[in-house]
């Protein structure tokens, strides 16, 4: 697997990964200064957490970041992601991923997928450069994310310039990092979906409106100016107009945002400074981060 699509697998639940740049956008310095940033300071007992909104994908067109997130990466000694992507040994986890993502050779998507389905997919094939004997070995978890990292690639977007690396390369050797779950986690998650849960998975992705450049404009506005309502309403309008997809926004939002708002207010109560950094999707709405940890009694502010 080439090493952007893997990036993409290991870094982001990609339905989670959101505000990519378009690359023929006008660059960060050019753009207004918003009164707010995607950015909350999280705050106990005299520590602080940042929370950054995670940019996954997007083209260099991105930076230079606005000040207040670079000054609170440099504030803090502790840089917290949800998977270290960036680690030095990964052949593990590419193992794995090739272990829990693709049939074994007596298997094939074709015979584990409904035929209209299966239609959508060889229809979806040709303009993402996929042949057919490729995505036919892939589980539908895999081949749903396959297919969201190479549109993006389409749009010009790049994990290599997702917040996550860029911070990663930073604090690699300079500061503590820490993980929220870590790259097994996400594949042991995405593979332990049931099989209607990851056909349902790679039907969204197939249909996924995040994945047209009007729909990618919209989301990085929202982000630039710190719109966490419009965030919320671009993820999650889906889970309003579509009931069936229900379960799959569960395992990639609701069952993961409590574990990681316990582990953020567990690290700051033990006075650990750091600046968290996750996918947008999971900070925003009811059952967001957010909301968790005020709910924890720590007062969160956004700057």
């Amino acid at each position: 697997m080439r090493r952007s699509v893997r990036t993409a697998v290991l870094g982001a639940l990609l339905l989670a990964a959101l505000a990519p740049l378009p690359a023929q956008a006008p660059a960060a310095a050019a753009q207004p200064a918003p009164a707010k940033h995607f950015l909350w300071k999280a705050t106990s007992g005299g520590h602080t957490a940042w929370l950054l909104g995670s940019v996954h994908v997007a083209s260099e067109a991105m930076y230079p970041l606005a000040p207040a997130i670079e000054a609170a990466f440099a504030a803090s000694p502790t840089l917290v992601v949800e998977a270290d992507i960036d680690a030095p040994d990964n052949t593990r986890m590419q193992a794995q991923i090739m272990e829990k993502g693709l049939y074994p050779p007596e298997q094939s998507l074709k015979g584990n997928i409904p035929p209209p389905l299966y239609a959508k997919v060889e229809k979806n094939l040709p303009s993402l450069g996929i042949p057919v004997s490729v995505a036919d070995r892939m589980r539908p978890w895999l081949l749903a994310l396959t297919v969201t990292a190479l549109r993006m690639q389409q749009l010009g977007l790049q994990a290599e310039y997702g917040i996550d690396l860029h911070f990663l390369k930073q604090a690699r050797g300079r500061k503590e990092i820490l993980e929220l779950e870590s790259a097994d986690f996400q594949i042991q998650l995405l593979s332990g979906f049931p099989a209607e849960l990851q056909r349902l998975f790679l039907e969204q992705t197939l249909d996924d409106p995040l994945s047209t450049k009007e729909e990618v404009e919209k989301m990085i506005r929202c982000w630039r100016a710190g719109d966490a309502a419009g965030i919320e309403d671009l993820i999650f309008s889906e889970r309003r107009t579509s009931p069936e997809l229900e379960p799959v926004f569960v395992k990639l939002f609701d069952e993961r945002n409590g574990p990681m708002a316990d582990k953020i207010a567990g690290w700051l109560r033990a006075g650990k400074d750091c600046l968290v950094i996750v996918g947008a999707g999971h900070l925003v709405g009811e059952g967001g981060i957010l909301r968790r940890l005020s709910d924890h009694g720590i007062a969160v502010e956004q700057h």
